[in-house]
């Protein structure tokens, strides 16, 4: 067996526990819907960010190729696009789960100003980062 083969049953082995919860959350919310029961799909977002995030950390952790690799910048595009996208979710998550406790605008807008600090420190560190390439 190949490292390769070797490296891919490890990923497939610990993609398993995440991919077991989102299609648990989803038979959930079917037996939910059979019982003419009314539930957002608020859980199964959670569930869903949830299970990406932990398969992105198991995939750098894993299958990360060294610094030297020539598939290294790909791996970076990946992993970065990727981390960007579930950032992205996981606000929205968190002002659709204020939304749907009909929470007020002060908890949208003190949410929001927290984001926007922590936006201008990412920004600041990215542009540090480039500027040191």
């Amino acid at each position: 067996m190949s490292s390769a083969e070797l490296s891919l049953k490890i990923v497939l082995v610990l993609m398993s526990p995440p991919t077991r919860v989102l299609g648990s959350s989803f038979l959930f919310l079917d037996a939910f819907r059979s019982l003419s029961l009314s539930l957002s799909p608020y859980p199964s977002l959670s569930l869903s960010d949830f299970g990406l995030y932990f398969c992105t950390q198991v995939m750098a952790f894993l299958a990360r190729p060294e610094k030297s690799s020539k598939v290294r910048k790909y791996w970076n595009w990946y992993h970065y696009s990727v981390g960007r996208i579930l950032i992205i979710f996981a606000v929205a998550n968190v002002f659709y789960g204020i939304h749907l406790g009909k929470e007020g605008r002060e908890w949208k807008g003190g949410y929001g100003g927290v984001l926007a600090i922590l936006f201008v420190i990412a920004l600041i560190l990215e542009v540090r980062m480039w500027m040191k390439k």
